[in-house]
């Protein structure tokens, strides 16, 4: 059989639906920044963070969670990835 003669499956294009603003503030809204004794969660604040990352600057996970400080400018405001 020739190779060339063989066409892979076409796949459906799926599409792409984003969170409204609504959305967007209520997931982050709900992220616990708090313990039950009224103190700070550090595990809350690392979790909104890294969400906050994630929607403001269109990373990826891998690339976000793979970040190290010295790669972010706090002058400039950017960072290596």
């Amino acid at each position: 059989m020739d190779p060339e003669s063989i066409t892979p499956p076409k796949r459906k294009r799926r599409e792409v639906i984003f969170l409204t603003p609504d959305e967007v503030d209520r997931f982050v809204g709900s992220i616990k920044l708090r313990t039950y004794e009224g103190k700070p969660s550090l595990g809350g604040l690392r979790f909104r963070a890294l969400v906050e990352m994630l929607l403001g600057s269109g990373l990826r996970i891998s690339e976000l969670l793979s970040m190290n400080r010295d790669q972010i400018n706090y002058e400039t405001r950017e960072a290596k990835i």
